[in-house]
């Protein structure tokens, strides 16, 4: 689910390149710092923890190209993408479930849509300029 919502705001920072040109890869460095930390947590050897966050790195940008077909896409397109990347190794998908969270992914893209540019440089400048 996070790799879903991440997804979908680089999708949007993207759509406009010429304003946030080091945007998302800001966002994919946190995530991945994110990550690493995580696996160190989870108790993930040093020495396993950099091929695991490589591996996500690719992971990410082949969800977010996935994500970005299947939202100009039909539902069953998007459910089709989300049945495979959310709830792939779970098995828990429903008919009903896979049908909330297509309806929930097209809702977020449109609300990530419509906000300003403003907008989400005032959040993504305070989102990477607090300490860490």
């Amino acid at each position: 689910m996070l790799m879903l919502h991440v997804s979908l705001i680089m999708i949007r920072l993207q759509q406009h390149p010429e304003i946030f040109t080091h945007q998302p890869l800001h966002l994919a460095e946190a995530f991945f710092r994110d990550m690493d930390h995580t696996m160190r947590e989870m108790a993930v050897s040093d020495l396993r923890v950099g091929g695991k966050v490589k591996r996500t790195v690719g992971v990410l940008y082949g969800r977010m190209d996935a994500y970005e077909a299947a939202l100009k896409s039909s539902d069953h397109a998007l459910q089709k993408t989300l049945a495979r990347n959310v709830f792939s190794k779970s098995g828990a998908s429903t008919s009903d479930g896979l049908q909330k969270l297509t309806a929930y992914t097209r809702k977020a893209a449109a609300r990530l849509t419509a906000l300003s540019n403003e907008a989400i440089l005032a959040a993504s400048s305070e989102l990477f300029t607090r300490d860490e």
